[in-house]
Parts: structure tokens; sequence; C-alpha cells
């Protein structure tokens, strides 16, 4: 939902205004209403199919060998 608002709002009229939707988001994220639904489908997920779409995961450049700061490889 973050994506939508930050792009200046392509949502479906269905769930209203972007920034509606933005401040649904920012308020349950804040009062962990986001943290609490994710525990409780979790709770009892099937581990045995279990997937990550990779092009939500950012990694920082040093994760895949990249130079850390202060830390030439050698």
């Amino acid at each position: 939902m973050p994506a939508v608002a930050a792009s200046g709002g392509n949502c479906l009229e269905y769930y209203g205004k972007w920034q509606g939707v933005y401040t649904r988001f920012r308020r349950w994220r804040n009062d962990g209403t986001l943290e609490k639904v994710f525990r409780a489908l979790s709770s009892d997920a099937d581990m045995e199919n279990l997937s990550i779409d990779t092009t939500s995961v950012k990694m920082h450049e040093s994760a895949n060998g990249g130079v850390k700061k202060g830390n030439l490889k050698q």
C-alpha cells in the first residue's frame, strides 16, 4: 500500500482516495494492527510450500559481496 501512496495513487475506486489508503496503512502499522494480522495468519502457516517474491526484498550491496564502508575486500 505505501507504494501506491508514493506513486501518486494508482488506487482502485473501491478503496477510496490514495491518501486515505496510506493514512489507514500508516495507522495500522503504528498501532500494531499489521503485526497482529501477520502473526494470526502465520501462526498456522503451511511451511511446506513457502516462497518469497524477490521483487519485494531489498538488500544492501554488501549483502551480495559488495564492499562495506571502511572494510575493503582483499
